[in-house]
């Protein structure tokens, strides 16, 4: 009993991830280091889902700018030279926000078990300067209102840093770790 009630309780607390997954892998470890100079773009494209709402298509857009200012200030602090895609660069990072909505605090209050959880999500994709597609990933973070030491009465401001600080940081381990997924066993 006490071993189904701990397995529970785990899974609920990880419902709230999103798992970070490879679209497409190297064959080899990427060493990002050799790269100095890099431009990167965070947006969204016409398959994006937002929501129902004006208020969850501005917090879509305002989730989308924070991810995309958090990045440029990550790979600053890496020691990447950031550059405007128009300038020559070493490595362009394209992400494309898949989906972004705020969910509704009520159905998590109320209903729980991933009701109205807020989603973000994202496709990215690493291009050397000739133009080949080096890798790419699929990731974001989702927010049930039961993940451990955030309040689950937080508001979009908060869900919205939430989830571009997540997704910023599943770039740098992507990054971290070569590009390379590795499988779960």
């Amino acid at each position: 009993m006490r071993t189904t009630t701990t397995l529970i309780i785990l899974g609920f607390s990880l419902c709230g991830c999103v798992t970070p997954q490879a679209i497409q892998q190297p064959t080899h470890a990427i060493d990002f280091a050799q790269f100095k100079t890099v431009s990167y773009a965070v947006h969204d494209n016409q398959q994006t889902e937002y929501g129902s709402s004006d208020e969850d298509r501005k917090y879509g857009k305002d989730t989308i700018s924070l991810l995309g200012s958090m990045l440029g200030a990550k790979l600053t602090s890496q020691g990447y030279q950031v550059v405007d895609a128009s300038m020559p660069h070493d490595l362009a990072i394209d992400v494309i926000v898949t989906e972004v909505k705020p969910g509704s605090g009520a159905a998590r209050f109320w209903v729980g078990f991933g009701a109205g959880r807020a989603d973000t999500e994202f496709d990215a994709s690493f291009t050397d300067a000739h133009g080949v597609i080096l890798t790419s990933f699929h990731g974001g973070r989702s927010f049930t209102g039961m993940e451990m030491n955030v309040s689950p009465f937080s508001g979009r401001s908060e869900i919205s840093a939430l989830a571009a600080t997540r997704s910023v940081q599943q770039i740098h381990e992507f990054m971290h770790a070569g590009g390379i997924i590795a499988a779960k066993r």
